[in-house]
């Protein structure tokens, strides 16, 4: 989670300061990438946790959760776009990723102890 938020820390930074539409392109492409691998990671997370008879109910159920943001997202993005430009607007983004990434790590890291409680660990 904190690696799929600071990957979109990057192109949306980037879309913030780069002129023009070539360059909100090329920093656009990063974007996508980053967007499929977090899709990818967090269905193997989902695979991984739900039982077999459940997991088209808890795939719906991320979809619905995905839908409801890209909604509120488009609304908020609006807002801001509005206020501040487009660029004003990515530069938002950016930082509420960043501070969201800064923030999920400590309890990420609890969760990785935890998980890796009782599993002997090679020394390198």
């Amino acid at each position: 989670m904190v690696l799929a938020c600071a990957a979109y820390v990057v192109p949306a930074a980037a879309m913030a300061v780069i002129p023009g539409v070539l360059g909100t392109a090329l920093a656009y492409a990063p974007l996508m990438l980053a967007n499929a691998v977090c899709a990818a990671t967090l269905m193997g997370a989902r695979a991984r946790r739900v039982p077999q008879s459940m997991q088209a109910l808890a795939g719906v159920a991320g979809r619905t959760l995905v839908m409801a943001g890209l909604a509120a997202g488009a609304a908020l993005g609006g807002v801001a776009a509005d206020l501040l430009g487009p660029r004003g607007a990515y530069a938002v983004v950016a930082i509420v990723l960043a501070l969201t990434a800064v923030a999920a790590r400590p309890a990420l890291l609890r969760a990785r102890d935890r998980r890796l409680r009782g599993r002997a660990i090679p020394a390198n």
